[in-house]
């Protein structure tokens, strides 16, 4: 995920370079329109792709903690009710997310 995100600040970095001539002065378009466009697309493709991978994560995490036995649940403090919960929050005051090691 990091490496897409570095993807996207780098693409974000050239961009701001594509709309220049070739003496470095801004494009008759972007002196009419007041400013690029993309900037601000591509601030929103990072925020989406973001969202996308956590979601993907989550769902990830969600299934290997449901593959787990009423044991092996009990053992780090969730029952399977919990599992949704857990994971979506962070752990947040549950107890078994929040032990030393």
């Amino acid at each position: 995920m990091a490496a897409i995100l570095d993807f996207a600040a780098g693409v974000t970095a050239r961009s701001a370079s594509v709309g220049r001539t070739m003496v470095g002065g801004p494009t008759a378009a972007q002196d009419m329109a007041g400013q690029s466009r993309a900037p601000g697309i591509l601030s929103s493709l990072k925020r989406l792709l973001a969202a996308y991978f956590a979601w993907r994560i989550e769902r990830e995490v969600i299934a290997q903690l449901a593959a787990m036995s009423d044991r092996e649940l009990k053992d780090i403090g969730l029952t399977r009710s919990q599992i949704p919960g857990a994971v979506r929050s962070g752990g947040g005051s549950n107890s078994a997310f929040n032990r030393s090691a």
